[in-house]
């Protein structure tokens, strides 16, 4: 992965069959809400409404963890671009409990539940840890949101929404055109306004919007952000303000698994 300052590289297709299972995502969605997606390569579409916190979705049903007390039949995973590819045998009934992406692959009429393998080329097996790890967890957090694993979400949450409050200059510029890069509504965007609504001085504000800093779509969620009451009446903690802990940016298990945008 890139950060969304640069080019972003060339996505490589996934097989023949989860390209069709993706396909029949993306018809089902248009009917009922944006397309979610995770590629450097996407834009940020903030006209539809920021999400709303999960608090509400936390009375969703707890699917049961699989048993490993009798031998299980195991899929595998092969990660990265072809000379740096990586496989990882993993418990099927483990990977599809905790991902709806892989559930709906390993499980069906698809050509990875006959061969029981899923080759994924467009992940960089080997990241660059920079800017204080904020580019890297929200690039984690894309990933976990890409193959539906809202609690591997909410666990990098955790780290990401304090480190948020406290980066400037690039290293927030990046985090913030990262969040913006993937189409269609997250928490992730939801963060990105809510730190430069609730956490950056009108003067500061400001100098990011006179000098073309914001990426689009991120002013008229910041303007979103400051007419919602989402800190449940908290008073401010800091010189400017404040906004949820990591808690208001948790998502469900009703989270939708995105699909990857092919790059033309």
């Amino acid at each position: 992965m890139r950060s969304p300052s640069s080019t972003p590289d060339s996505t490589a297709p996934l097989s023949s069959s989860l390209t069709t299972m993706e396909g029949a995502d993306r018809s089902a969605k248009k009917a009922s809400s944006p397309a979610l997606h995770s590629s450097g390569t996407l834009r940020g579409m903030s006209s539809t409404p920021v999400p709303e916190s999960s608090q509400g979705r936390a009375q969703a049903r707890k699917k049961k963890i699989p048993s490993l007390r009798r031998p299980q039949s195991v899929v595998t995973v092969v990660v990265g671009p072809e000379e740096l590819a990586e496989s990882f045998i993993i418990h099927k009934d483990m990977i599809c409990h905790h991902s709806s992406y892989f559930a709906k692959a390993f499980n069906g009429k698809l050509l990875e539940s006959k061969t029981q393998t899923m080759t994924i080329p467009d992940i960089d097996t080997d990241p660059k840890d920079r800017d204080g790890n904020v580019i890297l967890l929200a690039q984690f957090w894309i990933l976990a949101h890409r193959f539906g694993v809202p609690t591997l979400q909410n666990n990098i949450m955790d780290g990401l929404r304090p480190l948020v409050e406290c980066i400037e200059g690039e290293a927030l510029k990046g985090f913030l055109h990262y969040a913006y890069d993937v189409e269609g509504e997250t928490m992730l965007k939801r963060l990105a306004a809510d730190r430069m609504a609730w956490a950056t001085s009108a003067k500061g504000l400001q100098v990011w919007m006179s000098g073309g800093h914001l990426p689009e779509g991120l002013l008229e969620d910041i303007i979103m952000s400051l007419k919602k009451d989402h800190v449940h009446g908290l008073e401010p903690t800091t010189k400017f303000g404040t906004f949820g802990s990591a808690k208001e940016y948790y998502v469900g298990e009703e989270e939708k698994v995105v699909i990857p945008k092919q790059e033309k």
